[in-house]
């Protein structure tokens, strides 16, 4: 059978490599693609014309694509068939990988072409507490398969894109750093692509569906029980199993958790948990910068809750992604930007686009825009630029099973965010900047007295290695219920003052990050610093 591409299957951006007759290599465009298939032709020849003429789609010869100069044939050293694994076993070719060499040259092009008549899977990311017991042992045998994998494509691979080794900005590079975008505004869009990039690799080893998440905006009493035990009963054989959820092997070392008792909060009834509160903050903006610097600190504490004061755990920028909860974690906080990304669609506000940063939104971000040689995937390669990121449905196929927020839906979200804007309030405002180091932050009000109360704390994940960033806006707290608990009025006289520790809780200082102003903000009105 033969057939041409369409128009809209043209492979954008894809070359082939032709020697010209001065005996120079060159790269050509590729404008229309044939593919040969059936039992009665070579199934791994493909015809490449550079003819700027599309296909018409029809049957027929070489001659149907139009090309009249340039075209030529091959057959490729390596033909990878890319398949769908249904919930009955079964598998359906999606697509085809090609890795194609030309004469004696050295150098390769990737393509992936997806044939007619396949659909897009559609995945489906479900709250890990949700699972049944046939999707846990599902995700668990996928993980396994994925960290037996020592390949580009496996575990360890995706894990060190995060932090340790450091690849960016290019594995070649005289200076190195980890690889990771924090305190920048495309940290949401660089940990999306990562999610894909992880998720994408356990449907390639047998997951059904999406990467899970954890939600831990929600009053909790333990970590998910898919992570706990270091060993469970595969329901299969009945024997006991090393859980591969339970930790991973960074730099050699397995990794740890050190959870801290403040992640299992219980307020009162109709209240948010601390962390929740700070990704209401969140959601109350409508500016996408001014969300990002709230919504990326929320999610660091939980780095801090998870990993304490262990090297190679969560509290580690350099080895955090190699503790499976990683991305049990980031699932969620990717889901929490899709949380927003709708409540600025009720609004009418911009939600898949953003009207700030809009030079480093158009850059590619590493190491996902390496060649194949880092990156294997050609979903997360041909995504890498930030604005590409945003509609993460159309982009990569996958959507949340629900898209709600301690039980509100978006238009409930939206009613409390009004409601908290009819209230006085304070922040205490932070701004802040790389220190290449892991850091947990604590803030106290104090009286003219000198009595000093603690207000709050929240989290930096950094690295000697990280990327240099500071944000250009403020990192806002609120202090309101705290002020009223110690007795003061929003306009009293008061001040804040922090200090800054690592992760053994040796002390950093106290005036790293300047004066915290105060922020009070009248009802409906704007806010004022002293």
């Amino acid at each position: 059978m033969l057939g041409c591409l369409t128009d809209n299957q043209v492979a954008r951006g894809v070359h082939v490599l032709e020697t010209t007759a001065t005996g120079k290599l060159v790269k050509i465009p590729i404008y229309a693609i044939m593919f040969v298939r059936g039992s009665s032709g070579n199934k791994n020849t493909l015809f490449f014309s550079c003819s700027v003429q599309l296909c018409d789609g029809s049957a027929g010869n070489a001659s149907t694509c139009n090309a009249p100069t340039c075209t030529v044939d091959f057959t490729p050293d390596v033909v990878v068939e890319r398949r769908r694994r249904a919930a009955d076993g079964d598998t359906k070719v999606v697509g085809r990988a090609l890795t194609v060499r030309f004469g004696n040259a050295t150098q390769e092009e990737e393509f992936m072409h997806e044939e007619d008549g396949y659909e897009k899977e559609e995945r489906v990311r479900s709250d890990v507490d949700s699972l049944t017991v046939e999707q846990i042992q599902n995700i668990r045998e996928a993980l396994q398969a994925a960290k037996n994998d020592e390949t580009i494509s496996g575990y360890n691979q995706i894990a060190a894109f995060h932090g340790q080794p450091n690849w960016c900005p290019s594995p070649a590079a005289e200076k190195k750093y980890a690889c990771c975008t924090h305190g920048m505004a495309v940290f949401p869009h660089w940990h999306r692509l990562l999610t894909v990039q992880a998720e994408n690799a356990l449907v390639a080893n047998g997951l059904h569906g999406g990467l899970p998440y954890w939600d831990w905006t929600l009053p909790i009493t333990s970590l998910p029980a898919i992570v706990k035990e270091e060993f469970y009963t595969n329901p299969k054989t009945g024997e006991s199993t090393p859980n591969p959820l339970y930790n991973g092997l960074a730099d050699g070392h397995p990794t740890t958790r050190s959870v801290r008792d403040e992640l299992f909060e219980a307020p009162a009834f109709g209240s948010l948990t601390r962390i929740a509160e700070q990704v209401m903050l969140a959601f109350e903006q409508t500016d996408f910068c001014d969300f990002e610097v709230q919504y990326e600190i929320a999610q660091n504490y939980i780095h801090a809750l998870v990993g304490g004061n262990e090297e190679y755990s969560m509290a580690s920028l350099r080895f955090s992604a190699y503790d499976p909860i990683f991305f049990l974690h980031h699932s969620n906080t990717d889901r929490l930007w899709a949380i927003w990304q709708e409540l600025q669609k009720y609004r009418g506000l911009p939600y898949n686009s953003a009207n700030c940063a809009i030079a480093s939104l158009r850059q590619p971000l590493q190491p996902f825009a390496q060649d194949h040689v880092t990156n294997p995937d050609p979903v997360t390669r041909d995504h890498s630029t930030p604005f590409d990121v945003f509609n993460y449905e159309n982009s990569f196929h996958y959507h949340y099973d629900n898209l709600q927020f301690n039980g509100m839906s978006i238009p409930q979200i939206q009613r409390e965010v009004i409601k908290r804007a009819a209230e006085e309030r304070v922040f205490a405002g932070f701004m802040l900047h790389g220190i290449k180091k892991s850091s947990l932050v604590v803030f106290e009000i104090c009286k003219p007295t000198g009595d000093c109360k603690k207000a709050g704390e929240f989290y930096l994940l950094g690295d000697e290695y990280e990327l240099p960033w500071e944000f250009d806006r403020l990192f806002k707290y609120e202090i309101t219920d705290q002020l009223s608990e110690f007795g003061l009025e929003p306009l009293d006289m008061y001040e804040v003052k922090y200090e800054v520790f690592d992760l053994a809780r040796a002390s950093l200082g106290t005036d790293i990050f300047g004066v915290p102003p105060q922020i009070y903000l009248s009802p409906y009105g704007r806010a004022i610093t002293p």
